[in-house]
């Protein structure tokens, strides 16, 4: 978010008229939880499935805009979790 202008409240984006790309190396990284859950995986598909975060301090809505692509890379030694992996089918 360092990176990202502050548009307004709630909303964040790249300097105005530009674009920015999501792109994420390695999925494989983050370490399974008890519950077999890996958290950042998690960040990830509720910014897919429902466009925001939330905000750790207040737990209002983040909202980024202009962003033009996502790329999300992993290699096939792990299993990734399935409810991501279903976010993309729908």
């Amino acid at each position: 978010m360092s990176k990202l202008d502050r548009r307004r409240k709630g909303v964040f984006g790249p300097p105005m008229g530009k674009k920015s790309v999501v792109f994420v190396d390695d999925l494989n990284m983050p370490a399974k939880e008890k519950y077999g859950a890996q958290p950042p995986i998690e960040l990830l598909r509720q910014w897919q499935d429902h466009k925001h975060w939330y905000d750790r301090k207040d737990t209002s809505k983040l909202f980024l805009q202009d962003v033009v692509s996502t790329g999300f890379l992993r290699s096939f030694f792990q299993q990734i979790d399935q409810g991501w992996v279903l976010s993309f089918l729908y």
